[in-house]
């Protein structure tokens, strides 16, 4: 049970950094970056 809660802890973390990589990459639109968060 706990390796379940903390593969969902780190989940919500990888998300939780996508969501604040695509609205950084939404903000700064004309930069080249947003190449690299793609992947």
């Amino acid at each position: 049970m706990e390796l379940t809660k903390l593969l969902g802890l780190m989940m919500l973390v990888l998300v939780e950094e996508k969501v604040a990589k695509l609205v950084l990459a939404e903000e700064e639109a004309e930069c080249s970056g947003g190449a690299d968060i793609a992947n």
